[in-house]
């Protein structure tokens, strides 16, 4: 392969090593959204997909006292948690990955906030967007 063709290591590749370093770096992260239950972190976790860690929780003490939201990820998130997890926010990666709203960011944080899992290195996702 010539020099002007030569490949360089895909970011999947890039990856383990990239956490490593951002592990050295950060050792005490932690998490600026306040919750108290992994229901919580998760729902707050989502909203801060949308806005600023201080504006969530800004809104969710009223949001989590009522808990009349009628944000569609959220309600079908809590009915799926309900059917299928005895109302518990489950503490596998691929479980949370199946709740509407819940990518692989939002499963990070809650795995490694409210369970103390991180997975698939020693670095903690921070919390929030």
């Amino acid at each position: 392969m010539s020099p002007s063709r030569r490949r360089f290591p895909s970011a999947r590749q890039r990856a383990p090593q990239l956490l490593e370093r951002l592990g050295a770096l950060y050792p005490h992260t932690t998490c600026s959204l306040d919750w108290r239950t992994p229901r919580e972190l998760l729902v707050a976790t989502m909203l801060s997909a949308q806005c600023t860690d201080k504006r969530v929780n800004r809104i969710t003490p009223a949001l989590f006292e009522r808990f009349r939201n009628k944000a569609k990820n959220i309600v079908a998130s809590a009915m799926l948690l309900q059917d299928h997890h005895g109302g518990a926010v489950p503490a596998r990666m691929e479980e949370l990955l199946e709740l509407p709203g819940v990518a692989r960011k939002t499963a990070s944080v809650v795995l490694a906030h409210a369970f103390g899992i991180t997975p698939g290195s020693r670095w903690t996702p921070t919390c929030g967007g």
